[in-house]
């Protein structure tokens, strides 16, 4: 069984992302800052981003040789996240006024498991068939009244299921 890390040895890590910088910071300490550019090519970040969230294990073979199975050896190796929050501008999904991060994030459930109404769209939209229109129409017709993620669906707050 694993040892877990006691709470008070955990670390806040930030991105702050405003309109002319994104500062990178941990427990509040700022250690880098990125000033925004006057074109794409220096200030690419006008567009939709996903937060990756990665445990990067090194060795000293850098895959050269396969995997060095003793970078997997004592402490270290695991990655333990309480919580995730980002914040911002109320943001619109689906291109629906009704369709807001508080709907974005509700959970809905089904035969295949429970999961946001967000990552149901981005699913139905992973596997390139369906444009983000139909995403949301999809997932709207799916859980009606609680994922109102779609151009025609009627504008009203989302319940708990």
């Amino acid at each position: 069984m694993a040892a877990f890390t006691s709470k008070d040895g955990w670390y806040t890590f930030e991105i702050n992302w405003e309109q002319d910088r994104i500062q990178f910071a941990v427990d509040g300490q700022v250690y880098f800052e990125y000033l925004r550019g006057d074109s794409v090519d220096v200030w690419p970040f006008d567009e939709h981003f996903h937060l990756i969230m990665n445990l990067a294990v090194g060795g000293a073979w850098g895959g050269a040789q396969g995997i060095d199975t003793a970078s997997f050896e004592g402490k270290g190796q695991t990655m333990e996240v309480d919580w995730v929050r980002v914040y911002g501008e109320q943001a619109t999904y689906c291109d629906n006024n009704s369709c807001t991060q508080q709907v974005w994030d509700t959970m809905a459930s089904d035969n295949d498991g429970t999961y946001s109404c967000g990552s149901r769209i981005l699913w139905l939209q992973s596997d390139g068939d369906s444009s983000e229109s139909q995403a949301c129409s999809q997932v709207a017709r799916d859980f009606p009244g609680l994922c109102s993620c779609s151009p025609s669906s009627p504008n009203t707050a989302p319940t708990n299921p």
